[in-house]
């Protein structure tokens, strides 16, 4: 399946010298001078060339190519928060049972029976639900074990890490995936960040994968793993090649009921081969 270019939405610009689509808070920004030209093109870099990718106000388009993968992205500078200092916000997922936000907010308050805490209990969607413990003494309570099971219900469960906010829906997951079929001529981190950000956001290239014949290693945040088995049709100076991925420690969407969620550690470490 070749990836078709997305449609310029109404806050979308093209960079007047390099071509490659941003989306630009505020609008009224320009391109810098410095930016490498190459009139009439436009480019899959997107911000990753332009100047004004390392911006701190430049939205990310990413994942492109993938039907119902596209997000948007921004980085913003993490700044002090002393009013949730202490405050440890994870995700509370429901691994066998049915769970709603009363029964989980019951259980941990039944767990810490003399603590006085508005646990904050959103659900997320069926499984996960994101819960504010006043401490990480009071997470870790639950991290010492793979999972739990809840004292009055035949659900078990874990608490995984997360950066999520309490204002946030959902969280992009971060993966190693195997990208094969990239041409000798594209080996190189600029073009496989390119490439990367059809399906995800560049994250973390395994430079020792850029030797031989084997597939590519790079890491990438994206919504939904098991999403990312995809062939994509991509033309290098005028010459088309498919470029096939495949997500590490996944299985393609159907295949397993519910995807692992990331726990911020690497199953799969930088360099372990997999070629």
């Amino acid at each position: 399946m070749a990836a078709a270019f997305p449609t310029l939405l109404p806050l979308h610009r093209l960079c007047r010298r390099c071509r490659s689509l941003f989306l630009l808070l505020p609008p009224t920004a320009s391109c810098s001078s410095t930016c490498p030209p190459s009139p009439g093109t436009i480019s899959l870099l997107h911000v990753s060339n332009c100047p004004l990718g390392v911006g701190k106000k430049v939205v990310k388009l990413c994942g492109f190519s993938i039907p119902g993968q596209r997000f948007y992205n921004l980085h913003i500078d993490k700044l002090p928060d002393n009013k949730n200092k202490g405050v440890a916000i994870r995700i509370l997922s429901i691994k066998k049972g049915t769970a709603d936000g009363n029964r989980v907010t019951k259980e941990l308050t039944d767990l810490f029976p003399g603590l006085k805490w508005d646990w904050k209990v959103k659900q997320l969607n069926e499984k996960d639900f994101l819960v504010s413990f006043p401490s990480e003494e009071n997470r870790n309570f639950f991290t010492r074990f793979p999972s739990f099971d809840f004292r009055c219900l035949t659900i078990k469960a874990s608490v995984v890490a997360s950066n999520m906010t309490e204002e946030a829906i959902d969280e992009l997951i971060s993966i190693w995936v195997k990208m094969k079929g990239v041409p000798e001529i594209a080996k190189t981190e600029t073009y496989i960040r390119a490439i990367t950000e059809m399906m995800g956001e560049f994250e973390e290239l395994d430079d020792s994968s850029l030797m031989g014949d084997g597939p590519v290693r790079v890491k990438c945040a994206c919504m939904d793993p098991r999403a990312l088995f995809f062939k994509v049709h991509i033309y290098i100076n005028k010459v088309g090649y498919d470029i096939f991925w495949e997500p590490e420690g996944y299985q393609p969407k159907g295949k397993d009921e519910d995807p692992p969620r990331d726990d911020g550690d690497d199953d799969h470490e930088k360099g372990d081969g997999g070629r």
